[in-house]
């Protein structure tokens, strides 16, 4: 994974929640633009490993994704 960019977001969903997530894409396109997968599964990025192929078959292909922590869920 040498070639991949992580970055953190945070984002206020409204004036009592405020979510974060984990952006990854792979360097080697730069800054243009790409499409983009939300995952919105249950544990979150605590499930980053757990589906690290999906990930790198996805960005494989070309996308980049943002993996949620969603408040108010669970």
């Amino acid at each position: 994974m040498a070639h991949y960019f992580f970055l953190r977001l945070v984002w206020k969903a409204d004036s009592a929640h405020v979510n974060n997530g984990v952006l990854i894409r792979d360097m080697r396109h730069g800054e243009k633009p790409l499409p983009t997968l939300i995952a919105l599964w249950e544990d979150g990025t605590a499930a980053i490993a757990r589906h690290s192929n999906f990930i790198h078959r996805k960005v494989a292909e070309g996308y980049q994704i943002l993996i949620t922590d969603l408040a108010g869920v669970g």
